[in-house]
């Protein structure tokens, strides 16, 4: 029993020390091997597979990602060519390209072999030379950024420009004295300082506001446009009607002149129209009437007095042709 224990602590140690003296390297991935905190010849490791070294604390083992990294800067206020105040906010890809250099220009003070500190301090690097190639706005005017022009923004322009200067930076600043290489550098947002910002919502405003005032007077003049030659029409239809009327009044007059001389001149016949026009519109058209033989209305359906009267309507009226004679089925027409 005792001499199994002795075997599994001996096995349990060998896994130990194999596993302190390996360690794995991905395609994507770069290794630095230090020897008493020193890079050796052979310290730089980039093939993939499993790597051998001598257990800590003899060699150690930093693993670098080789894939490349964004870095989003704080937006910086510049100034323009034509002295307008905006805030550029930069992005740029970097990757490592020498991780012997890169080890050796990020791997000290405080965090030691801690590949997260090193890409900290990269970045906090790269950082500042942005800021610094950020001047190249100064080169450009509002207009040549936001421009609707055929010519289109310069922003791509401007882009490639910080990229030159990045690239351009020289002593221990510079991309190769740091082991990193730089992708893409560009611009992903550009806004107008608070103070510039409300004043242009100001001037947005005082806009809209004269654009609503013009549409309102606009409105109000072609509502007064309409509203006269509305005036106008029925002033022009009322006049006409006017007229119109006093045309038929004048004819209806000239007519009922011609029946009030006939009617002076026969009046029997007035009676009997006056009788006429009693029964079919004072009683309505259904009626019921109890009369004596010898009442006035009664002898409106004696067929003798009608053709008395007719008789003696035609021998006193001249112009008999324009009077429509009484016929015998008048009396029927009251009847209803």
């Amino acid at each position: 029993m005792r001499s199994l224990l002795i075997g599994v602590a001996i096995l349990i140690l060998i896994g130990f020390i194999l596993k302190s003296m390996t360690f794995t390297v991905s395609f994507t991935e770069s290794a630095i091997r230090t020897t008493f905190g020193r890079v050796s010849e052979s310290g730089v490791v980039t093939e993939p597979g499993l790597k051998f070294k001598l257990p800590a604390p003899l060699q150690d083992v930093t693993i670098y990602d080789r894939r490349a990294r964004v870095l989003e800067a704080p937006g910086q206020q510049l100034a323009t060519s034509d002295g307008r105040q905006i805030i550029v906010h930069p992005f740029m890809t970097w990757s490592i390209s020498d991780p012997e250099v890169f080890y050796r220009r990020f791997a000290r003070g405080a965090g030691g072999r801690e590949p997260r500190e090193h890409y900290k301090r990269a970045e906090e690097t790269l950082t500042d030379q942005l800021r610094v190639a950020l001047a190249a706005v100064s080169n450009y005017s509002m207009d040549d950024l936001f421009s609707q022009g055929e010519a289109g923004s310069k922003i791509e322009q401007l882009e490639r420009d910080i990229a030159s200067q990045l690239q351009a930076t020289s002593g221990e600043a510079s991309l190769i004295s740091n082991g990193i290489e730089v992708g893409v550098v560009g611009i992903h947002r550009v806004r107008l300082p608070a103070n510039v910002t409300s004043k242009v919502i100001e001037r947005m405003n005082d806009v809209r506001g004269r654009i609503a005032a013009e549409a309102r007077n606009e409105g109000q003049a072609e509502a007064e446009r309409i509203r006269s030659e509305a005036a106008n029409a029925a002033e022009r239809i009322r006049a006409f009607s006017e007229v119109r009327a006093s045309q038929i009044r004048a004819e209806g007059e000239k007519e009922a002149a011609r029946w009030i001389a006939v009617l002076a001149d026969n009046p029997e016949l007035a009676e009997f129209m006056a009788h006429i026009e009693h029964l079919t519109s004072g009683f309505g058209r259904r009626m019921t009437l109890l009369l004596t033989p010898n009442s006035v209305p009664a002898r409106l359906f004696d067929d003798q007095y009608i053709e008395s009267q007719t008789n003696r309507t035609l021998q006193n009226t001249p112009q008999v042709d324009a009077i429509p004679a009484a016929s015998p089925a008048v009396p029927a027409e009251n009847d209803q």
